[in-house]
């Protein structure tokens, strides 16, 4: 690991490295593009893009291509090539890549696309193609598409696009109180959804998370495909109240209410901002030596603001997330803006600890409120709905264990990904007869 992270901070633009282990009989060669590398799995993205990967490994000689926006990612660029026949990791500085954003203002492009713009990434794609000719191509968000679509070889392409993007612009446009600001997010959505409704048309097919999000796509625009669906699956293996993990030390005589997520993400940001101003001050009258912890890499400077409050702990990054959330009374999602399926929500019920969550951050989850998690609309029904679960133990309990049975009947990753093993099976058979 160490020589990889060397040779990334070096400068190696990009590094393609043949896996013997994968000289072996499988469906062939299938290109994978993601925008963040999909180890270690700790964002949303990032477990999504993981799994993915790692599935269609067991069948595939996987090529990936992908970029490395925080340092300490480097070094898990070994866990990609135990997975990976190649693979092309390319450092990327967020700060210099939005100034280089803004040639999409002079193309007609979206932002987002032009962040991601990249000869590197590009010559790699052209060598994957010449020397492997890949039987499919898939993309991992709708940044990676225009690098797939259309192609030379007219292979099969694929889209994961998880969430609808132009509508997630959209509503930062919406909620932005810059105008300035809101201007710019406005035009980002409209770039973004025409770009989407020509790529959805293009492509074989496309998958979203969740069937509201599928939804969202082509709207005011001519649709000519439909989006298909493969939703979140957790690792209930590792997202175990028995597993084996450090415990976490006694962090205070009262009950902890715990928030996991990436704290440099502007919905999580703004999720634990306004439960710190609004709901917390309403929990702490009422129950004596509680305290929130915010859990998650990269804190903001506004976030680690709330640390002001002795009350309220912000850990920044933690090598494992199980033992805050095992530790916890209950967890909260309480989420202003939210975009498809919160996996963070998932995985502290396959933990058996009861959920807390606003309307936005329940999108996509089928569970049932009440019984599997609590789903709450406004500041007073989400501290009261924190008070009965602080105030009864056995039902929080009870809420929990239901939580981590409902997670294990619904959201296998075998069954989720098994539509794209569909959707691969058909297409390639096509080409093949083509």
């Amino acid at each position: 690991s160490r020589v990889a992270a060397f040779a990334v901070t070096r400068g190696d633009l990009w590094r393609l490295t043949s896996c013997p282990a994968f000289r072996m009989t499988v469906r062939g060669d299938l290109l994978f593009l993601a925008h963040r590398i999909p180890y270690p799995p700790n964002k949303g993205d990032k477990i999504r893009s993981w799994h993915l990967l790692r599935h269609l490994s067991t069948n595939w000689r996987v090529h990936l291509g992908c970029f490395i926006d925080d340092p300490y990612d480097a070094y898990y660029v070994d866990q990609i090539a135990a997975v990976t026949a190649s693979h092309c990791c390319l450092p990327l500085d967020p700060r210099w890549r939005t100034l280089v954003s803004a040639r999409g203002l002079l193309d007609g492009r979206p932002l987002s696309f032009a962040y991601y713009d990249s000869r590197p990434l590009r010559n790699f794609i052209a060598q994957v193609h010449r020397e492997h000719r890949p039987r499919a191509q898939l993309a991992f968000s709708s940044a990676m598409a225009p690098f797939l679509v259309p192609t030379a070889e007219a292979i099969p392409t694929l889209i994961d696009f998880c969430d609808c993007d132009s509508e997630k612009w959209d509503a930062y446009a919406r909620a932005h109180t810059n105008p300035v600001m809101a201007r710019v997010y406005a035009r980002e959505a409209k770039t973004v959804r025409k770009a989407e409704t020509a790529l959805i048309n293009d492509a074989a097919a496309s998958f979203a998370i969740t069937s509201s999000e599928a939804a969202l796509f082509g709207a005011g625009q001519t649709l000519e495909k439909p989006v298909s669906v493969f939703r979140n699956g957790v690792d209930t293996a590792f997202f175990d109240p028995g597993a084996a993990f450090v415990p976490l030390e006694e962090t205070g005589p009262g009950p902890s209410i715990v928030f996991v997520g990436a704290m440099d993400y502007a919905p999580n940001v703004e999720a634990v901002t306004w439960f710190s101003k609004t709901v917390w001050p309403l929990i702490k009258t009422q129950h004596t030596g509680v305290t929130f912890s915010i859990v998650g890499a990269n804190p903001v400077a506004a976030v680690r603001q709330l640390a002001d409050d002795p009350a309220i702990v912000v850990t920044g990054r933690v090598p494992d997330v199980r033992p805050w959330i095992a530790n916890a009374a209950l967890v909260v999602a309480p989420l202003q803006i939210g975009r498809g399926l919160q996996n963070t929500v998932l995985e502290a019920m396959a933990m058996a600890r009861p959920v807390v969550v606003s309307t936005a951050a329940a999108e996509g989850i089928d569970a049932q409120d009440q019984r599997h998690f609590v789903k709450t609309a406004d500041v007073d029904a989400m501290a009261a709905a924190i008070h009965t679960l602080l105030s009864n133990p056995e039902k929080a309990k009870t809420m929990g264990m239901a939580a981590r049975r409902y997670v294990e009947a619904q959201h296998s990753w075998t069954s989720a990904l098994s539509a794209v093993d569909d959707a691969l099976a058909t297409l390639t058979a096509r080409f093949d007869q083509a």
